[in-house]
């Protein structure tokens, strides 16, 4: 079954074996869902308890996570949104445990804080896991904790002025081969689009409330500048309209 649902979504199991930097958007647009991408005007939908549910686009953006070995996330991310069920589906899964072939629970997470106090990273359930390593970046709320025990799992590293350089400095925390997960907005897109090897976007074209509309996108035709389309799915009905998935490699 995940084989199926990667097959109609991305176009195959291969696409997320080639690569180790990898970004998933799902974005609404009001224009049709056939326009040319050069013309496509998108905002990311942002994922609340309220936010339309898109569940084959939930799937496989749920699998691509779990399926990486290491995740670039912000203080504000794992704040906001508990989303560790479909990860735990996935990982109980023999067809996924088939797929990956390692320790599947082992995972490395870099994570930008410039809000998370002490005391969240000593009670949320993110910094408790006993299979994360989590590096979190200094903030002026931790500064004076730096020696503080966050515990066997939580590291503080130094603070970085931009995504770019924070995701280098993560690459040399963790194995070569290991595939890192971009789970992160707009803002930090544009500031590491020139690190991906894959870019995978599921456009939404339909009724959706201003409200969960957070953020214009890099436009297409900018992405297209840095990596290559490579795989167009079928337009599958969602909600109050179509979604498909768009697949861009280097």
């Amino acid at each position: 079954m995940i084989q199926n649902l990667l097959n109609e979504t991305i176009g195959g199991l291969q696409v997320l074996l080639r690569h180790k930097e990898i970004y998933t958007a799902l974005v609404h647009t009001n224009q049709p869902i056939d326009t040319p991408l050069e013309e496509l005007d998108t905002q990311i939908i942002k994922m609340v308890e309220e936010t339309p549910k898109f569940p084959i686009d939930f799937e496989m953006f749920s699998f691509t996570k779990t399926f990486c070995d290491a995740e670039f996330i912000t203080g504000n991310q794992i704040m906001q949104f508990d989303d560790v069920m479909w990860p735990k589906f996935y990982r109980s899964r023999k067809d996924f445990q088939e797929i990956k072939k390692q320790e599947y629970l082992v995972r490395k997470n870099f994570v930008i804080s410039k809000k998370l106090t002490p005391l969240q990273i000593q009670t949320h359930p993110f910094f408790k896991q006993p299979h994360y390593t989590n590096y979190i970046t200094v903030n002026p709320n931790i500064q004076d904790s730096k020696s503080q025990d966050f515990g066997n799992y939580n590291t503080i590293v130094p603070a970085f002025s931009n995504f770019f350089d924070a995701a280098q400095y993560f690459r040399t925390l963790i194995k070569q081969e290991d595939r890192i997960f971009y789970d992160v907005g707009p803002q930090c897109l544009h500031q590491v689009l020139d690190l991906l090897d894959l870019y995978i976007v599921t456009i939404y074209s339909g009724q959706l409330d201003e409200k969960f509309r957070v953020g214009k996108m890099p436009n297409l035709d900018i992405v297209q500048k840095k990596l290559r389309l490579t795989y167009k799915s079928q337009v599958y009905p969602q909600h109050k309209g179509h979604i498909q998935f768009l697949v861009f490699e280097k």
